[in-house]
């Protein structure tokens, strides 16, 4: 049997299935970042709390106590190219995702996907040791050969996306829930105006328009400025902490402080505002994560990307809104600062490149987050 429902708006949560977007062919991949993944859950994986991994010698730990569980965070892990999710589940197995960037990285070896993404993990530094023993499941492993995409428009006459239904980025920092949560606001605005008074045609367009122009622009600036290039940084420990230092405080200084003062806030996206202090924030983000990029290619030329990934301990101070978030970003300009003291110092400009170091691709460096 089928039926036909008619109702004034449709507003498609679909995820990636992305419903609406696909049938009005408006889905389109975004090429200039070319990021791939596969994940799966795994039974047995080491207690990253336990005796396996901290020692038998409570006095003397392999890594320094910290008041919270590493076991109950999000763990990650990284190297040049790509990055790796350990995510404890409630069921009592631990997602494992490995995310590359298909320019820099290739998992290693041959025949299916399943087999070289289980030989990763099992032969990684830091990945092997949780894994030992442990078994993937088989039946809960799945991959994407291309992540991002967006849809050319988020809203139309009668129809808006929103979340993952709009459009995706990547998975590191994990923005899909706060663009979840800008789409949906934005977008109960629009339809609810509608539904209470309806406007003239001309009104409409305007309102869906503005919305359409600040998604938009978010996506292609928040992309440009987070994401695009960064894995260049991960097999750098000292690159990758300065990012994420300096990428979260300003993200808890411009997007989360703002959004808990007023949550209407959350109708504007990241950087999508049509006003200069949105452009100005873009723009110096950018250029902060252009230049750690720069670093890194500087750094490997000369031999000494990742050299103090070994031992490599950062224990940051905790996020928090207001002044709370100045802290972490203190830190991470500090590293910055240090990395480009060395540069000129230590360093000549004019060097002559050097053999790429045996361990720059390495899993050099474990962040955990809540």
């Amino acid at each position: 049997d089928s039926r036909s429902v008619t109702t004034r708006w449709v507003v498609d949560a679909s995820g990636r299935s992305a419903f609406i977007a696909r049938r009005q062919r408006l889905l389109e991949r975004t090429e200039r970042h070319p990021i791939a993944a596969t994940w799966a859950r795994w039974h047995g994986v080491a207690d990253l709390d336990g005796a396996r991994v901290l020692g038998d010698d409570a006095r003397s730990p392999s890594l320094r106590p910290i008041v919270a569980s590493r076991r109950l965070a999000t763990n990650h892990f990284c190297g040049r190219g790509w990055w790796c999710w350990v995510i404890p589940l409630s069921n009592g197995k631990t997602s494992i995702g490995l995310v590359w960037n298909k320019e820099l990285f290739e998992p290693p070896g041959e025949g299916r996907q399943r087999e070289r993404y289980e030989a990763f993990v099992r032969s990684s530094p830091g990945l092997r040791e949780l894994v030992e023993g442990a078994r993937l499941d088989d039946d809960d492993l799945m991959s994407y050969s291309h992540i991002p995409y967006k849809a050319s428009q988020y809203m139309g006459r009668g129809w808006a996306l929103v979340g993952d239904a709009a459009a995706f980025m990547d998975p590191y920092y994990s923005p899909g829930l706060d663009h979840v949560s800008m789409s949906v606001w934005s977008t109960v605005g629009v339809v609810e105006s509608d539904l209470r008074a309806p406007e003239d045609d001309a009104g409409l367009e305007r309102r869906m328009s503005k919305h359409n122009e600040a998604f938009e622009r978010s996506y292609d600036r928040w992309l440009d400025a987070l994401y695009v290039g960064k894995y260049e940084l991960m097999g750098d420990a000292e690159l990758t902490s300065a990012a994420f230092l300096i990428d979260t405080s300003l993200y808890y200084l411009g997007v989360v402080g703002p959004a808990f003062k007023n949550l209407d806030s959350l109708e504007n996206p990241v950087f999508g505002v049509a006003l200069p202090q949105a452009t100005i924030a873009y723009r110096i983000t950018r250029a902060i994560n252009r230049r750690l990029q720069r670093l890194a290619a500087l750094r490997r030329r000369r031999g000494t990307y990742g050299r103090r990934n070994r031992g490599w301990r950062l224990y940051p101070p905790p996020f928090a809104l207001g002044r709370g978030a100045l802290g972490p970003l203190r830190q991470g300009l500090g590293i910055w600062l240090r990395l480009e003291l060395e540069t000129l110092l230590r360093l000549p400009w004019g060097e002559r490149p050097l053999a790429e170091p045996a361990h720059a691709s390495a899993s050099p460096a474990t962040r955990a987050s809540e």
